[in-house]
């Protein structure tokens, strides 16, 4: 396996992963939208689950 392949391989998993669990955070798993939250907004902390209240 060359390096890029490599590179493309792990992309690709990461993509995958992110695309999952924002698909299980809108079809109501309130986990899966306070760890996607926490990625996209590390300062947010609430125990909602939902959106960051601008």
């Amino acid at each position: 396996m060359t390096y890029s392949n490599a590179t493309t391989e792990l992309v690709r998993r990461l993509t995958l992963h992110l695309i999952s669990s924002i698909a299980l955070c809108l079809t109501g798993f309130s986990y899966h939208c306070r760890t996607v939250d926490s990625i996209i907004y590390p300062g947010d902390d609430d125990e909602d689950g939902g959106t960051v209240e601008i």
